[in-house]
């Protein structure tokens, strides 16, 4: 048991030093100005994408009651250099969501117990929820709200899009990425 601690934390350290590295090259991520369309249109900026990433999930885990939880943004950076495909945002955006679940970008350690969604669904719910919003159009200038609202969509959808992540289907995925992207 105190080696798995000790492996968790010094996981948790080497993934706060990549942290700090990503901000001192791209400075505080400013969670409006980032869109995934932008991202996958400029050559794959997978630094980019983790420190968005990390950002955005921070606050979507606040929304989940997940209140001690580790981000990885190494695993958000390597799922995202490891999809190919740049067709549609969607499309996209499906592979990604499903690129990173096999990464295991997030480890719960405790989660509310009103939380909206089940521990085993947390990851995926999360997952949903960052990508959903950063699909979304941005012309509101309350990202928080425009986070927490793309949160609140994937919770209501959390019995769809845990059946599409257990069955690995892309296409469903895609579906209610266009779908729900512009209520966000």
């Amino acid at each position: 048991m105190t080696a798995l601690r000790e492996m968790g934390l010094l996981a948790r350290s080497v993934d706060q030093m990549v942290s700090s590295v990503v901000h001192t090259v791209f400075g505080e991520v400013t969670l409006g100005s980032h869109k995934l369309q932008d991202m996958m249109a400029s050559g794959g900026q997978s630094e980019e994408f983790s420190a968005v990433f990390y950002e955005t999930m921070k606050i979507v885990l606040s929304h989940l009651g997940a209140s001690r939880a580790l981000v990885s943004q190494s695993a958000g950076r390597k799922a995202f250099g490891q999809v190919t495909s740049r067709d549609a945002p969607e499309h996209f955006a499906a592979q990604l969501a499903l690129q990173l679940l096999r990464e295991e970008p997030v480890r719960i350690d405790y989660l509310d117990a009103h939380s909206p969604v089940s521990k085993e669904a947390v990851a995926q719910v999360a997952v949903f929820s960052v990508l959903l919003y950063l699909l979304s159009d941005r012309e509101n200038e309350d990202y928080a709200k425009m986070i927490q609202a793309a949160t609140n969509l994937a919770t209501a959808l959390q019995d769809e899009i845990s059946q599409a992540f257990r069955t690995q289907n892309g296409a469903v995925l895609s579906s209610l990425f266009e779908r729900y992207a512009a209520h966000v």
